[in-house]
């Protein structure tokens, strides 16, 4: 390394990064019909149009973006079933449950035995259809820094897709 001029930084975001990363979970990802998605994770259309399609997925019914399968996931403090309706009246264009409870009219719903597993399952058969290579990161602490850094280093070259937070629910 010469001692000449000005020092790089180790890491430098290029002025494509915006145009590469994906700014939200899951929403360029999929696109299925429900009876696609039921098939995939074990579950049946219990209501609606099965060919209803999602554009993307999500368990946050403040976040959700229209046309995206809202999986009413339960938490320890909050379950996903009582947002049902809010997520209906964001734009979800179906609901993925696993316990019986008030359903908006008109909305498709799939119902399976377990939605966290259902929306594992479906992430699961996405990365087996897909031509995507995967980058796992683990350890018990700086992990949110590395993804940060392996994204940034990642996309002056590549196409990325890259969660926007942490999803530790669970």
């Amino acid at each position: 390394v010469s001692g000449r001029g000005r020092r790089q930084a180790p890491f430098r975001r290029s002025r494509s990064v915006a145009r590469h990363t994906h700014a939200t979970m899951g929403a360029s990802v999929i696109a299925r019909s429900a009876a696609e998605i039921a098939a995939a994770i074990g579950g049946a259309v219990v209501q609606g149009d099965a060919s209803v399609r999602a554009g993307g997925v999500s368990i946050d019914s403040r976040t959700l973006n229209a046309g995206e399968a809202f999986f009413a996931i339960r938490g320890e403090t909050h379950d996903g079933h009582a947002f049902i309706d809010r997520a209906a009246a964001g734009g979800a264009s179906l609901a993925v449950i696993h316990e019986s409870c008030a359903l908006p009219p008109g909305m498709t719903v799939v119902q399976v035995a377990d939605t966290t597993s259902a929306l594992g399952a479906l992430a699961t058969d996405e990365r087996n259809r897909s031509h995507y290579k995967v980058v796992a990161i683990t350890g018990s602490s700086g992990k949110t820094t590395v993804r940060a850094l392996t994204t940034a280093a990642l996309s002056a070259r590549l196409k990325t897709a890259s969660s926007v937070g942490n999803f530790n629910n669970q």
